[in-house]
């Protein structure tokens, strides 16, 4: 949920969304909620920032940056890691510890700034009454709220981007329209190169058929070899998720799970077949005496 405007958000707050953030996946360690509660240098960090700078849990770390001209230091203790994919690179901290970080720098404190809060519901039937509610309690006021669900403000952080899904499938299209045609080309070669071999089979009595079953084997194998080959590249390099923080300010990554690398091998395996679907045939239908001539 979007808030815009002020609104203090205390250690409590952030021990209940880092409590809430491993239950997403798995129980959160009662330890690490305790030393949270008492450790102000405490910060839980999403898994993909956790791979890309090799950081593990009990690890210290150190930001560096600026604020408002000043340089400021901040040394963390990682207590956990946030497996939600559609956090991969969040890193939560405590509030009250970047206020006395600010303050000792002689800055002023973010004990009155906030740019979102958030809400979390018993049950998806009071998702409405709680939204409205909370517009309702600021509206007309210095700090009025939007308040939207998370999903739609995953969206929303998305749409800055373009159009996701369609980029995508756009992308997708063009590739495997590419193959297609690039598998095409390379059967009719390889169709062309055993005209005569056709031609001899059928003329020692083979069926159409069996010599399709024959070709369409052939480039079914290359598809299952190429497709493999692909498919378990892929799942390597992607399985954790290729990061999109860059791009989504931290709030998407590219994965590819198990089930999406089968559904891509047997795309690879479709696509060869369907590219010597125009070859195959074409060759089938010489008649005999004419593809025995091409023997040179």
């Amino acid at each position: 949920m979007t808030r815009k405007g002020s609104e203090s958000v205390g250690g409590a707050e952030l021990v209940s969304d880092l409590k809430a953030a491993f239950e997403s996946r798995e129980p959160a360690p009662p330890e690490s909620i305790a030393r949270f509660k008492r450790e102000k240098r405490s910060a839980v960090v999403g898994y993909e920032a956790m791979k890309r700078y090799g950081w593990h849990p009990g690890q210290q770390v150190i930001l560096r940056g600026s604020f408002n001209g000043q340089s400021i230091r901040m040394p963390f203790i990682i207590e956990g890691v946030v497996p939600d994919q559609l956090y991969p690179n969040v890193f939560l901290m405590r509030r009250d510890y970047l206020n006395d970080t600010l303050q000792a720098a002689g800055l002023k404190g973010m004990d009155a700034i906030a740019t979102r809060m958030i809400v979390r519901v018993d049950s998806a039937g009071n998702l409405g009454a709680v939204a409205d509610f909370i517009d309702e309690t600021y509206r007309n006021s210095d700090s009025e709220t939007r308040t939207q669900t998370e999903s739609d403000f995953l969206a929303s952080g998305l749409a800055s981007v373009g159009n996701i899904r369609a980029i995508i499938l756009s992308l997708i299209i063009v590739v495997l329209l590419t193959v297609l045609l690039i598998a095409g080309n390379s059967m009719a070669m390889t169709v062309r190169d055993r005209i005569p071999e056709v031609a001899l089979l059928r003329t020692l009595g083979f069926g159409r058929w069996r010599i399709a079953y024959l070709l369409f084997g052939e480039a079914m194998l290359l598809g299952i070899v190429g497709g493999a080959l692909g498919s378990v590249e892929a799942l390597l390099l992607f399985v954790r998720g290729a990061d999109l923080g860059n791009l989504t300010s931290g709030l998407a990554l590219i994965a590819v799970s198990p089930a999406i690398a089968l559904v891509s091998f047997t795309t690879a395996i479709a696509v060869s077949v369907l590219s010597g679907t125009v070859p195959v045939t074409g060759a089938l239908r010489i008649d005999p005496a004419i593809g025995l001539r091409k023997i040179v």
